[in-house]
């Protein structure tokens, strides 16, 4: 690839390599000192260097093999030592960086791709190196790369197995310190614990690492994915399986085709199915549902760049308190509206949580609106805080942590909270050691 005329280079990660250093310096020498000090803390001083060190190892070839050149056509990209590939802007899906690269001119921060093939690529980046950045978007945007599922490889095959040496050199580093730990540890003639608890923590690491490498493996077809995270487990997953709305229990002995399910309300569509019991708030998931809708659309058509934000800002009052009855039918309302005149299917189909929600849980809204209470505890506003005072002991540390001063009582009776001053924080039930305090 050097023949090419590159318009960008983007160099390893000088600043992690830096930064590795300087931490492997400093957890090293506090064990050296542990160590001429016979402090006790002396292994774990010894473990955190060794971590220290694996990471310095990593920065070194970080620094030594990550390159990516930059031309118009495409960018060449290697992260070890042989996997250099040249990659065109055509194959590009998607391309995002991280949040907050404009704060700091000398901000290191992370640039993302995925391929049509399904691989994905991190690369860090410097405030300086931005540029070659910004130009890579611009390409792909200016070829108007847009992949859809008829110009995509139908047989995708994504697996673990040696992907940028994301299992080898891994391995390699784990067998290593697992090596160095017990020869450190037979040579100082420590107890069996103490080297038993470090060497089963490194043996699950590596065997996740193998497990993710050797059995891990996902095939997209037409009609469905297969999906396999380990030996055991390998299923194939129909898309026409998979439902996008609200069912019922009465309803799950439904036929499991268009007709059937958009004759209950559901659809088949995005490649999730979510079972959830009676622990789980039916309005907060409606809200969470109506926040992802409203965050994906593109805003092209009013009904669901406009509809969808009503929407959400109706939910939203709800769970926080301050809903109305009439809120329920603005809902009804605008779901109709949006579902009737919105563009595309994201639009038509935005409004479907709320609604299928609406009519299987409105017992749930109602409690919400009126009795200001969600029963599953979910919505923090409405969750009022109380002292079992049998289980109290009146050790005070609810009160001496309540930020607002909420919680009064004596030592060695049982505290009170005053659910007008609480701002229902949750920092009395986190540091209650006696289970003392619930919520209704």
């Amino acid at each position: 690839m050097k023949e090419r005329n590159w318009k960008y280079k983007i160099n390893g990660g000088w600043p992690t390599l830096i930064m590795a250093s300087v931490m492997l310096a400093i957890f090293g020498g506090i064990t050296v000192w542990l160590y001429t000090t016979r402090n006790g803390a002396f292994i774990g001083g010894l473990i955190v260097t060794a971590c220290m060190a694996i990471g310095f190892i990593l920065s070194v070839c970080s620094v030594l093999f990550f390159k990516v050149f930059v031309d118009k056509d495409g960018f060449f990209c290697q992260t070890a030592p042989g996997n250099g590939r040249y990659y065109r802007y055509s194959e590009i899906r998607n391309m995002w960086l991280s949040s907050g690269r404009e704060t700091n001119a000398r901000q290191p921060t992370y640039c993302n791709f995925e391929t049509v093939e399904g691989k994905r690529m991190r690369f860090l980046v410097l405030g300086s190196q931005i540029d070659a950045v910004d130009y890579m978007i611009e390409r792909v945007e200016s070829m108007g790369n847009k992949s859809g599922e008829d110009d995509l490889d139908w047989e995708i095959v994504i697996t673990g197995k040696k992907e940028a040496g994301f299992v080898v050199i891994p391995t390699i580093l784990s067998l290593i310190m697992l090596v160095v730990m017990v020869m450190l540890f037979l040579a100082w003639n420590l107890p069996p614990i103490v080297i038993a608890v470090p060497v089963i923590l490194e043996l699950m690491s590596l065997s996740q690492i193998l497990s993710l490498g050797l059995f891990y493996k996902v095939i997209i077809q037409k009609d469905g994915f297969y999906c396999r995270t380990n030996p055991l487990n390998g299923r194939y997953y129909r898309y026409s399986d998979i439902l996008d709305c609200c069912l019922v229990e009465s309803q799950l002995d439904s036929k499991m085709d268009f007709d059937s399910l958009t004759k209950i309300g559901a659809m088949i569509g995005s490649g999730g199915l979510v079972v959830m019991d009676e622990d789980t708030c039916m309005v907060e998931v409606a809200r969470f549902f109506m926040n992802f809708t409203q965050r994906e659309s593109c805003g092209k058509c009013v009904p669901c760049r406009e509809g969808t934000k009503r929407m959400l800002e109706i939910l939203e009052r709800i769970v926080e308190g301050n809903g109305k009855l009439s809120d329920l039918d603005e809902l009804e309302e605008l779901a109709d509206m949006i579902e009737s005149t919105a563009l595309c299917g994201l639009g038509k189909s935005a409004p479907k949580p709320v609604i299928s929600t609406i009519h299987a849980f409105r017992e749930e809204y109602e409690e919400h609106i009126l009795k200001k209470h969600c029963k599953a505890g979910v919505c923090s506003n409405l969750r009022t805080y109380k002292i079992d005072l049998e289980k109290c002991k009146g050790c005070s540390k609810c009160a001496r942590n309540c930020p607002v001063n909420a919680i009064t009582g004596k030592i060695k009776t049982p505290f009170v909270i005053d659910n007008e001053k609480c701002i229902k924080c949750g920092t009395c039930k986190d540091n209650c050691a006696f289970g003392a305090i619930y919520t209704e």
